[in-house]
């Protein structure tokens, strides 16, 4: 049975399984190119964002649009809400759709898990 990590970054997030006495990191987000080569093919931007739909958008995506927020974790201590691009959020709310897309990327990577430290 495999064990499953997140670490929920304030600058970027991972996610980790270890089985069979191996560690692997999962990729989660595809970075741009130049990102890529340097290693941050495994790591999620902890950032949040609205899509062009206003459907939410994470990582790489939300990273390069305009008013998304940044450092989320970081507000969690200090605020209550957030301004993403005109629309007002819980931050609490921010956190879980970021957790649950975490979870749904996971998934697509054949990784599926209901409880994770």
């Amino acid at each position: 049975m495999a064990s499953i990590g997140i670490d929920f970054g304030t600058t970027n997030s991972v996610v980790a399984q270890f089985a069979a006495n191996a560690l692997s990191v999962l990729s989660i987000d595809e970075p741009p190119a130049q990102w890529a080569g340097l290693g941050f093919d495994r790591v999620l931007p902890t950032v949040f964002g609205r899509g062009d739909d206003d459907r939410p958008i994470f990582g790489w995506a939300a990273k390069q649009r305009p008013g998304s927020l940044a450092a989320v974790k970081r507000l969690l201590r200090a605020e209550e809400r957030a301004d993403v691009d005109g629309v007002e959020f819980v931050v609490e709310e921010i956190a879980t759709l970021i957790f649950g897309h975490l979870k749904r990327a996971s998934a697509h990577q054949g990784v599926a898990f209901d409880q994770a430290v």
